[in-house]
């Protein structure tokens, strides 16, 4: 009996760790977002000589880019050398794989789901990993690196 509660406590322990690392990821997220927005405000009042609120807030809206040197998990066929090599010299901190990790790191910024070439299996394994941490997963459909990088943005300015 001890040792169904302890699995059932380490179980509950991970969920935890896991939610609180998809917290701080997003915690990080809104910072960033909010300095940028002071520093804004900051401009925008000194040059229209009063407070920021008196300007429509639709004006003050910024569209976040990719975060280049971010932890990416590329999930495509690591054989094709041409496209590592792309991807590694546009995200230097990424993986490209198509193996399903065991543990997909909690400090991923996001897997990026390379649909031409993974099949439904090995979607499915990074889904349910991915899910399970908080972490962030897109698709995309191409393997060229600028529609791969439109496909990030677009996704990181809809949350």
């Amino acid at each position: 009996m001890g040792t169904n509660h302890d699995e059932k406590t380490k179980a509950a322990f991970d969920e935890l760790l896991n939610y609180n690392a998809g917290l701080r990821r997003k915690e990080t997220k809104l910072k960033k977002s909010y300095n940028e927005l002071l520093e804004k405000y900051k401009r925008l009042s000194k040059e229209l000589g009063k407070p920021c609120d008196s300007i429509e807030t639709d004006n003050c809206d910024d569209f976040k880019e990719v975060d280049v040197n971010g932890k990416y998990i590329f999930v495509a066929d690591p054989d094709k050398t041409d496209f590592v090599s792309k991807i590694k010299n546009s995200f230097p901190n990424s993986v490209v794989t198509c193996t399903p990790y065991n543990l997909v790191p909690r400090s991923i910024d996001m897997v990026i789901i390379i649909t031409s070439i993974m099949g439904h299996s090995v979607y499915n394994a990074f889904k349910t990993q991915c899910k399970n941490k908080n972490i962030p997963m897109i698709h995309c459909p191409s393997q060229n690196v600028d529609i791969i990088k439109r496909t990030m943005e677009s996704y990181i300015n809809s949350i």
